[in-house]
């Protein structure tokens, strides 16, 4: 049945069955039927126009096709696509990273040297890096996202960003007609109080993963972190999807206290204090926010906005 094919890009190939990137697999799924399908992209992808022309738009394309077949097959309405927006790494991204074999027919490096403008200017530290992400984000809601999970947005927020440059910020929008992805929405966005900024500087390098004391990163001078989150940063994350996804307040949630299991995995600790500032960070980001998170038809009534959350 050839409506069944990938239809993946050549070039492409994929490391194992259980990550493949074609979007029909979810038609052949045993797992049941799928009320939310969540998409995120290569840490650097989207920050790279060419990359999200040739790449990322035509992907969310081929998933919000798919997503209306199993409306069709099993479903009242069609699940969710939902686009997960990650995070700036701690210091930007000046050093595309080579990815693994298969992954793109083009390199990084390539796409990044032919589109628009300087790529450098754009990504040249985390309050650029992270904008360019936010932005390439948001703008999937115009190629098959119905709702945008602000994650990259929180960490902002978490680790007290500074203003966004004037001249990469330009460069940004430049990419989109000139055009601001988020509207009227002021970024970076701010704690309602500053007591939950409890990552600033250095102290951001705790929302990342360490990978030890052998570990050469990339992203700072002397320390052993990666790109990855930390369980303080996987914790963030989840409070975000709640809160988007279910249009709930984020704010006395549990907090992970390294003994839990889940699946067969023990939950890595939280402090409390940690967790409740990160609650309090996920809240002032996502609560009041639902008109840009969600797009159209799928906008869900603001709790926030009618004064109930």
């Amino acid at each position: 049945n050839r409506s069944l094919e990938c239809t993946g890009p050549a070039g492409i190939t994929s490391m194992s069955e259980e990550s493949s990137f074609c979007p029909q697999r979810l038609l052949r799924s045993d797992y049941g039927t799928w009320d939310v399908i969540v998409l995120q992209d290569q840490s650097e992808l989207p920050t790279i126009e060419a990359a999200r022309r040739t790449m990322y738009y035509p992907a969310l394309r081929e998933y919000a096709a798919v997503a209306k077949r199993l409306n069709g097959r099993s479903r009242k309405r069609k699940p969710l696509i939902a686009l997960y927006m990650s995070w700036s790494f701690y210091n930007g991204g000046l050093q595309l990273g080579k990815g693994k074999t298969g992954c793109w027919p083009t390199p990084l490096s390539r796409l990044a040297y032919i589109s628009r403008g300087n790529y450098r200017q754009k990504v040249q530290n985390s309050a650029c890096q992270g904008y360019s992400l936010a932005s390439a984000a948001a703008s999937g809601l115009r190629f098959g996202g119905d709702v945008l999970v602000p994650a990259g947005l929180a960490w902002q927020v978490a680790r007290g960003s500074p203003a966004i440059p004037t001249e990469c910020k330009r460069a940004i929008d430049e990419e989109y007609g000139g055009y601001p992805q988020f509207g009227a929405l002021d970024l970076p966005m701010r704690a309602r109080n500053e007591s939950a900024v409890r990552w600033r500087g250095e102290d951001g390098m705790h929302l990342f993963r360490d990978k030890g004391p052998t570990y050469r990163s990339k992203h700072c001078d002397g320390c052993t972190i990666d790109h990855h989150a930390s369980a303080a940063g996987m914790y963030l994350n989840a409070l975000v999807f709640y809160a988007t996804l279910f249009k709930r307040s984020p704010v006395g949630a549990g907090v992970p206290d390294g003994t839990t299991v889940v699946d067969g995995m023990v939950v890595p600790k939280v402090s409390r204090e940690d967790a409740e500032a990160l609650q309090q960070i996920a809240f002032d980001v996502v609560m009041g926010n639902m008109d840009t998170w969600w797009k159209g038809d799928q906008q869900p009534r603001d709790p926030c906005g009618e004064g109930t959350c």
